[in-house]
């Protein structure tokens, strides 16, 4: 049929969507789990928000990619779950571990889920347009 293209279209556009906003979600909860080693849940989550916001706006006045609050909002989320999974799991092993975690996150840890979604990012974006 004629329209059969626009179904088509609009399932490619449901699943991208999808994909868009379990990534947003999904890069940003390595953040919440390194963060959560120093600081509390509410700085955290305001660190969450404030990088977010930062690469949104890099975006907007860089012309590389495209502003957008539902992305500050996802990124937000992931940073809380990532505060959750570090409360629920990562806090609860014992104090010799959760150092060598901690030292372990220092070095390595904060610079990978920094450059994953910087990279990620770089990658959506010359994918997507």
């Amino acid at each position: 049929h004629f329209f059969d293209f626009l179904v088509e279209s609009n399932r490619w556009l449901k699943i991208r969507g999808f994909f868009v906003t379990i990534l947003n979600i999904l890069l940003f909860m390595p953040w919440g789990i390194y963060a959560s080693f120093f600081y509390d849940k509410k700085r955290t989550v305001c660190f969450a928000f404030l990088f977010s916001f930062v690469v949104e706006f890099i975006q907007l006045f860089a012309n590389f990619g495209v502003f957008s609050l539902e992305d500050i909002i996802l990124n937000t989320l992931g940073g809380f779950l990532g505060i959750l999974l570090y409360q629920k799991y990562i806090c609860r092993i014992s104090q010799s571990t959760t150092q060598k975690i901690n030292q372990w996150t220092v070095r390595i840890g904060g610079s990978l889920s920094i450059l994953a979604y910087i990279s990620t990012t770089v990658a959506m974006i010359l994918y997507f347009s």
